[in-house]
């Protein structure tokens, strides 16, 4: 007689024996509709788990800027910006004892180093659309009562950040979790920092016109609590709030003169310019965060820690300002003759090396004011430059002298 719970109704009692999900594709399409069964109340108690859908079969490419690879079951995030990728195989499949572990592995490595910036982001907003949901509202939900709420574009440079610095978490399923997938899952657990590892054993059963699904989450040892400490963050990991002067004294810091220059040049057309609301990050380190509130909630542009400059075409999509604006600073960093075929492409992020972008300084700078003028203010502002003084690329030795008004 196999194993059985039972559920009573009234007087009587339905017996409910343990049954097998007969396809692993309907074992998908259930934790895609209700995420609750990741047992986030299991994986932290302190501070239960809210679980985003970002993707189901979530292409990862094994190279840079190469084609899908692999396909991850499920991809998902939770309230503080943690990448979750989930892994589904049956009791029945042979590959849950060992091969899921190399399996993941190769997920989680590939998807740390060749998923662009907006790749959670992009995935989120298609699967919202394609449920026929409005992605804004729906994230906006989703972090109400989060330290993101009301930060969207936060959150997701914060699951960025994340996924650059291998915090993430991994998580096994299967409806019967072998010794073996327990003893590795544990084993890692407890010693990879700051990735987490657990396997989430669901149960099924079933009987009469009820169903029921039991989930636990295996790997929470005291040994690998202890190691993460017990849950909670350590204060060297909380967020921070990054003042202008602290992200100058951070360029003094960590940059070479010219490099530091670069940045500044940026910082100094921003204060004086449509782009004077600066945020400088909540991570470890500052970034450079530029806005336009008459043009949208989220930066066109980032200048993250290492001086690499994110333009950031993709997250321009939430008005028809914002998509005004989007289309035209495109075609002005076009018609300057940046060298990056992927500008003819919409909704893409452009990740640039600052050895490379500050080069082209005042081409970026002068497409983000007459864009936004164009945009806002055609009729008030006129430029002060001949444009036809910029260089394409910054030649050596050519000193562009650029002036801006911003008369009322």
């Amino acid at each position: 007689m196999s194993e059985a719970i039972y559920i009573q109704h009234g007087q009587a009692l339905t017996r409910m024996e343990l049954t097998k999900y007969s396809r692993e594709d309907d074992f998908q399409a259930l934790l895609e509709a209700h995420v609750d069964l990741l047992a986030g109340d299991q994986v932290n108690p302190k501070s239960p788990r809210r679980w985003l859908l970002i993707k189901r079969e979530a292409g990862i490419p094994g190279s840079e800027g190469g084609k899908d690879r692999w396909s991850l079951d499920h991809l998902f995030i939770d309230q503080d910006a943690t990448p979750t990728l989930v892994e589904i195989k049956r009791q029945s499949d042979t590959r849950l004892r060992r091969e899921v572990v190399g399996q993941m592995m190769d997920y989680a490595a590939n998807a740390t180093v060749y998923w662009p910036g907006e790749t959670l982001k992009d995935l989120f907003y298609q699967t919202a659309t394609d449920r026929g949901e409005t992605p804004e509202t729906l994230l906006a939900d989703f972090l109400k009562g989060s330290s993101f709420d009301g930060s969207e574009e936060e959150f997701w440079q914060e699951a960025h950040r994340k996924l650059r610095a291998g915090d993430v978490r991994l998580i096994f399923v299967a409806d019967r979790i072998p010794p073996e997938l327990q003893r590795i899952v544990e084993f890692l657990n407890e010693r990879m920092s700051p990735t987490e590892v657990l396997a989430l054993e669901l149960r099924r059963y079933s009987g009469g016109e009820f169903s029921t699904h039991i989930p636990r989450i295996i790997g929470q040892t005291s040994a690998a609590q202890i190691a993460k400490n017990n849950g909670i963050p350590p204060k060297s990991a909380h967020r921070l709030t990054w003042t202008e002067a602290d992200f100058v004294k951070y360029l003094i810091e960590n940059f070479e003169d010219e490099k530091a220059s670069a940045i500044q040049k940026v910082l100094d057309f921003c204060r004086a310019s449509k782009f004077n609301k600066i945020e400088f990050g909540t991570g470890q380190k500052p970034s450079l965060n530029p806005k336009c509130l008459a043009i949208s909630k989220c930066s066109p542009i980032t200048i993250w820690p290492d001086g690499q400059l994110s333009i950031k075409l993709s997250w321009l999509d939430g008005t028809e300002t914002s998509r005004a604006f989007r289309d035209k600073f495109q075609a002005k960093l076009r018609e300057a003759g940046l060298p990056y075929e992927y500008l003819d492409l919409p909704g893409r992020i452009i990740s640039v090396a600052i050895s490379d972008w500050m080069e082209w300084t005042d081409q970026l700078l002068e497409a983000m004011r007459g864009a936004a003028e164009e945009v806002l203010n055609p009729e008030v502002y006129q430029p002060l430059i001949d444009p036809s003084r910029l260089s394409r690329f910054g030649d050596a030795g050519d000193e562009v002298h650029q002036t801006w008004s911003f008369s009322k």
